[in-house]
């Protein structure tokens, strides 16, 4: 996880789960699958974590309120084994928080403690609050002390500080009434100096320690000498040293003090895998380069943008000669092995990535990493997933993105129904997805891609003809069609058209309209406007949902526009599908 068809979108990909996208502001109701698309349960509460080992975490939120509440834990049946929490999370290493209100001198006060994976008591509800564990150990607080617990519950480091920060390489530091103190993992202490910061600092892994006085940065060994005074704005850090920013300027420095790049760039990204990339701005515009780990190779001063490394690849751009952005991607050696001539580019995952090439709103391909299609469809929005996974979603509904699941070889496994795109757990195989509750489309999909409706829910056809046209693409494709222009919608009233006014001269086209059975009468009046004459056999009844109509081989020999006219004697909502192919040279 964060393409694509804005440059700022391309951020989104492969976040893991969090809060904002969970929630928001439209109600959701998380279902869960199995890897086949095959529909497993509900979530007894609205909203649900990824299963951890046969274990989920469920709970109820109020989205005018924006609060949570009632937690629960469910089995991989969907059962809740264990519930009635005020606040749960799983610490994943065999450990859960949990938060509970009790009554203490008279009063009630909320408590955190721990419990096994049995969901069995650790450790009565005692502390005020438990952060998150690393490595095996967690600060934890009781009163205004801090300290740091282990799985057990049991304190590492006493609380008796007013800050703990992450044990790093069997060390930790802490503050203490105006003192930086450094102990080992057993709480130990090992050095101590005065300090005016007010939070722990931590021990980074060049043995680097950064402290801070007058809301400025300075650098000290974890001996406490002074590498670098208080006189920086910002840091970053790097196995060869750090970077500084110093007067709006980033250098770098090495462990002991040395200056290896002077402080003479605007900007500087150091990427988890110690990528870096350098910027100045230049006659108004800025230019990146880029640096290997070890500082051994980089580029030229060249790119108009750069995203970080993943699967070995990195997204970069630079302006062409109409000064339009474009985009490709360099491998790990920094050669450009993806030509830059993409609109934007999201991430490498598992050797694909997606790609903008713009041209409409259904414009993003996926590629691999010799940049050759995988797919021959194109979807609005997408991103790699996974081992053997694409997501992919449509923004042709008014509510906004939806977001399915299909495989590699273009066979869908969730259809394009979901709020956000669907997870995987990292020890089960289930998925988790978000089902907008305000389309009412408490639906699921079971592998054979047909819609299986749950009780007292309703599925929107419009959605159900997206799911549809999903698996006919594969079908245009086999018969060498490619899809070009899409509309899906609801419409009411009399005499609606819809006009789209696209270009046809000397092609070889193929239409497809999927509508309601009740008014496939009025798909006839398509033959109007096309001059053609529809056989009744051209009608494909689908199910008791949907009807088909293709129009083959239509080759236009002037330029016109395409109309699909729908007259709907009744006031009811009518949902049609109208998408259009055209045969590849």
């Amino acid at each position: 996880m964060y393409l694509i068809h804005k440059r700022i979108a391309a951020l989104l990909f492969l976040l893991f789960y969090s809060l904002a996208q969970a929630f928001g502001n439209e109600p959701v109701q998380t279902v869960y699958y199995n890897t086949k698309g095959e529909f497993l349960f509900k979530s007894p509460r609205n909203h649900g974590y990824d299963f951890v080992k046969g274990k989920a975490i469920v709970f109820n939120y109020n989205f005018e309120s924006k609060k949570c509440s009632n937690y629960a834990v469910i089995n991989n049946k969907g059962q809740i084994i264990s519930e009635n929490y005020e606040y749960l999370y799983d610490n994943k290493n065999g450990t859960f928080t949990y938060k509970q209100t009790i009554a203490l001198f008279g009063e009630e006060t909320t408590l955190k403690g721990l419990l096994n994976d049995d969901l069995k008591p650790i450790t009565l509800p005692k502390f005020d609050d438990i952060f998150l564990f690393r490595d095996g150990l967690a600060e934890a607080k009781i009163g205004n002390r801090v300290g740091s617990i282990n799985a057990k519950g049991e304190w590492v480091v006493k609380p008796r500080f007013n800050d703990v920060g992450y044990h790093v390489n069997g060390c930790v530091l802490a503050l203490l009434n105006g003192y930086l103190i450094k102990m080992n993992s057993n709480g130990q202490l090992l050095d101590s100096m005065q300090t005016s910061q007010s939070s722990a600092p931590y021990l980074m892994n060049n043995g680097l320690i950064f402290i801070k006085e007058n809301n400025l940065y300075g650098l000290v060994d974890q001996n406490f000498k002074k590498i670098a005074e208080c006189q920086h704005q910002n840091f970053r850090a790097h196995s060869k040293g750090v970077w500084l920013k110093k007067d709006d300027k980033w250098g770098m420095i090495s462990p002991n003090g040395k200056q290896i790049f002077p402080f003479e760039y605007d900007e500087v990204k150091v990427h988890s895998n110690e990528f870096i990339a350098l910027m100045k701005e230049l006659n108004g515009q800025k230019r990146w380069k880029i640096l290997n780990a070890d500082l051994s190779q980089e580029t030229d001063l060249k790119f108009a943008d750069v995203d970080g490394f993943r699967d070995g690849m990195c997204g970069v751009s630079a302006l062409n000669e109409e000064s339009d952005e474009v985009w490709g991607f360099l491998n790990e050696n920094l050669i450009e092995v993806v030509p830059l001539q993409y609109e934007s580019v999201g991430f490498y995952e598992n050797g694909v990535a997606p790609v903008s090439v713009g041209g409409g709103d259904a414009d993003v391909l996926f590629i691999d990493k010799n940049a050759q299609p995988i797919l021959g469809e194109k979807f609005h929005y997408g991103n790699s997933y996974q081992e053997s996974y694409l997501l992919a979603v449509s923004t042709s509904y008014e509510e906004g993105w939806r977001w399915g699941l299909i495989t590699r070889d273009g066979r869908q496994v969730l259809p394009m129904i979901f709020k956000d795109w669907p997870t995987f757990s990292e020890t089960d195989d289930i998925i988790r997805c978000q089902l907008p509750l305000n389309e009412k489309q408490n639906a699921t999909s079971n592998a054979a891609s047909e819609l299986v409706e749950q009780p007292n829910a309703q599925v929107s056809n419009g959605v159900y003809f997206k799911t549809l046209a999903n698996q006919f693409d594969i079908e245009f494709k086999k018969k060498g069609y490619e899809r070009v222009l899409e509309r899906s919608s609801f419409v009411s009233g009399q005499n609606i058209t819809s006009q789209y006014l696209q270009t046809w001269q000397g092609e070889d086209y193929s239409v497809l309209v999927i509508i309601e059975p009740d008014y496939k009468k009025d798909i006839g009046l398509i033959q109007d406007y096309y001059k053609l004459k529809v056989e009744p056999g051209n009608y494909v009844k689908i199910n008791s949902k949907a009807v088909r109509l293709d129009l083959m081989n239509f080759s236009a020999t002037t330029t016109k526009s395409i109309e699909f006219k729908i007259t709907n004697e009744s006031s009811n909502k009518v949902d049609y599908l109208f998408v259009v192919y055209k045969k590849k040279a």
